[in-house]
C-alpha cells in the first residue's frame, strides 16, 4: 500500500469511505459518526491543513486518516485515568478504510506511516480515541500496542454522547 497526501480531487473518494464506515458503524449499533460528522467541511479543512493522508492499494483508495502533530484540545483532560506522556505528540482521526479492502492491514499500515511521521520529528508517542462501542476499533488499537489510558470527552460536554476512550503508545 502507498500513502500520500490526500488533495481536494480525492474528496469524493474518501466521503464514500467515511459513508461506508459510517453505515458499518450504525451496522454494529455503535453511535460514533451517526450525526453527520466527519462531513464534507471537516475532511476539507483536514487537506487544507495538510493532514489528510490516504491509503491507495492498487491506484485505488482504500484508506483515509487525519494524522497531526498539533495538541487536540480534547485531549487537555483526561478521567479514569491518566496519558503516559506529557510530550508532543502525534494524534490520528478519521482513519477509516474501505470494506473491499478489509484484511489487507490497510489500517494498521495507516498507523505505521503514523509512526514514520514521528521518527522524522523525533515524536515517540501517538494518541489516538473512539467511541466506547466501538469494540473493532478499540481490539485493533490493542493488537497494535496501544494502551487504554482513560476518558476524553469531546468538545468539553461532560456526558456519555461525547466520551471516548482514549489511546496511546509509545513508539
Amino acid at each position: 500500500m502507498q500513502i500520500r497526501k490526500a488533495t481536494p480531487e480525492n474528496i469524493d473518494a474518501m466521503l464514500t469511505i467515511i459513508t461506508l464506515a459510517k453505515e458499518g458503524l450504525a451496522a454494529l449499533f455503535v453511535n460514533q459518526w451517526q450525526d453527520g460528522y466527519p462531513n464534507r467541511t471537516q475532511l476539507v479543512a483536514d487537506i487544507e491543513s495538510g493532514n489528510s493522508y490516504l491509503g491507495f492499494f492498487e491506484d485505488e483508495i482504500c484508506a483515509t486518516a487525519m494524522i497531526s502533530f498539533e495538541a487536540d484540545p480534547n485531549y487537555a483532560v483526561i478521567e479514569n485515568g491518566a496519558w503516559s506522556q506529557n510530550a508532543p505528540y502525534c494524534v490520528v482521526h478519521r482513519i477509516a478504510v474501505h470494506p473491499s479492502y478489509r484484511n489487507k492491514h490497510c489500517a494498521a499500515q495507516m498507523l505505521a506511516y503514523a509512526e514514520n511521521l514521528c521518527a522524522a520529528r523525533k515524536i515517540n508517542y501517538l494518541r489516538i480515541d473512539t467511541h466506547l462501542d466501538n469494540y473493532p476499533m478499540r481490539n485493533f488499537l490493542t493488537r497494535n500496542h496501544f494502551r487504554q489510558c482513560g476518558t476524553i470527552f469531546l468538545d468539553g460536554k461532560n456526558d456519555a454522547a461525547h466520551a471516548r476512550v482514549a489511546y496511546d503508545k509509545i513508539i
